[in-house]
Parts: C-alpha cells; structure tokens; sequence
C-alpha cells in the first residue's frame, strides 16, 4: 500500500473537538483518490496530517514507512503537497530556480537538478515561464509551476489540495490531462467533482472529520444534487 491510515485524529488543541476523526482507510499504489467534502470538514487538515506537517494520533504508514518523528524525512522525500495556495510554496524569484531547488534540496548535483527542472516544464507545457520572475506568473502558470517543483522531486504519492480551485475550464481540462498522464498515487481533495470525474477511479467524502462514503463518486453526486 502506497498510503495507510488507522484510527487518525487530529486535534488543533487540546479543549477543542477532533478536526479528524478515527479515519482509516488505505490507497493502493496508483490509485488516484479524490477526497471530497464541505468546507471545514477536515480535508486539507487530512492531507497535511499524512504529509507530517500536523500532529496526529493513530497510525499513518506512507510507502511502508510509518511516519513519526524519527522518519520524517523519509516519508517527505515520498512525498509531494501542492498547497491550495501556490504562492505558499514557491519561495525563489525566477522559475527555473525554484522548480529546481527540491531536487537540489535532496542531494541532486546543480546542474543535473536544473536539467531536470527543465524536462518537468517541458512536460508541464510552460518551458517558455523558465526564466521568468514567479510575480509575473498568473494564478493558473503559478500552479503548474508549483506542480513541476514536485514532479522534479519524483514524489511516489502526491498530495493535491484543491488543485482545479481558480482555474479556467480550459486549464482545468489541461491540469487534469497532465495529472492522468502521471503515474504517483494521488490524493486529491476538492470540491469540483467534474474535475475529479474520471481522473480519480475512488472518492472518500468527509463530514465533520469522519469518512461518510468510502466508493465511487455517483452517491456524492446525488447527495450534492448534482447532474451525473
């Protein structure tokens, strides 16, 4: 299993209730699962919990590894997150500089991080962004860019928060083809389920941190009243 979660609760403080509930489940390597909810109940919570930016209580295994303190840094460098913000995690001027600075992080050499900084934009379809400042960027190229500083990592699960949130319908249909193409597991949490339709072959709906539906995305559908 690429991602096991047993008994997850997480809490933001000690007299307040469980933001996550007893949640278990388990995500096979490849699968790509969309995690769906409501505003507020716990999706991004969920996502930087597995991504060990959160205390938690339970158990949480990522590719064999279970995560805790001690092996942190293994599970991270398993691990991509793109934030529901970009901004939040492009950190360098230019680019080329910040999609290669992960794999440089990790102990690539310069100048092979670089080239595969490159090879990611060009798989992304913004090689022309390269040499541009990350402030001239829109919503939409700052997202993608933001994706190729975790491709260049070659994550073996990929955590996307609300990754369609802002965008066109014409980059949403081009997100969603480069992310079909990619073979990491993937969690996905959003609130677009056309996005998601299709790109994800499982959903988990959450309701005030607790799993409410665990199968396919039909039930979420007609629960929300939307149109199959």
């Amino acid at each position: 299993m690429a991602v096991e979660l047993a008994a997850v609760t997480v809490r933001y403080g000690h007299d307040m209730p469980p933001a996550i509930m007893d949640v278990s489940f388990c995500v096979p390597s490849g699968q790509r699962l969309a995690l769906l909810g409501l505003n507020g109940s716990g999706k991004t919570t969920l996502l930087q919990a597995i991504s060990g930016l959160l205390a938690f209580e339970g158990k949480i295994t990522i590719c064999g590894i279970e995560l805790s303190s001690r092996t942190l840094g293994q599970v991270r460098s398993a691990i991509g997150m793109l934030f529901n913000v970009p901004e939040e995690q492009l950190l360098l001027p230019s680019v080329i500089d910040d999609v290669a600075f992960g794999a440089m992080a990790r102990g690539l050499p310069r100048q092979q991080a670089y080239e595969r900084a490159k090879t990611c934009l060009e798989s992304l379809g913004i090689s022309g962004l390269a040499n541009l400042s990350i402030h001239a960027c829109s919503h939409g190229q700052k997202l993608l860019v933001a994706l190729a500083g975790i491709l260049v990592c070659q994550p073996q699960v990929m955590l996307l928060d609300e990754p369609s949130a802002g965008l066109d319908p014409l980059a949403k249909r081009r997100l969603k083809s480069i992310l079909a193409g990619l073979d990491a597991t993937m969690l996905i949490a959003s609130h677009d389920l056309d996005f998601v339709d299709g790109l994800c072959t499982r959903s988990i709906l959450l309701d005030n941190g607790r799993i409410a539906h665990d199968g396919d995305l039909g039930y979420i559908r007609r629960l929300w009243g939307c149109r199959p």
